[in-house]
């Protein structure tokens, strides 16, 4: 009765990834962070009150926040 009252939730894809044995621990939690969107971006700082430079430290362009240092910047993309 008890396991047919838990949730059921969709199988993500990434799951392999953090869970996956062979990672360093410390990519395993700066993973953690980034899915769950907790990095200590220049966003998150600031909303903090700590005064910070708003470039993005990799390729001196942009704010950087999540989206931006994931996505966006040509350097942490890889190009």
């Amino acid at each position: 009765m008890y396991l047919s009252l838990l949730p059921s939730y969709p199988r993500v894809e990434w799951r392999h990834l953090t869970l996956h044995s062979k990672i360093h621990p410390r990519h395993k939690f700066t993973l953690w962070l980034a899915v769950h969107r907790r990095l200590a971006t220049i966003e998150k700082l600031q909303k903090y009150g700590i005064v910070v430079p708003p470039d993005c430290v990799f390729c001196g362009q942009g704010l950087k926040s999540f989206t931006y240092l994931y996505f966006e910047c040509h350097i942490t993309r890889g190009l």
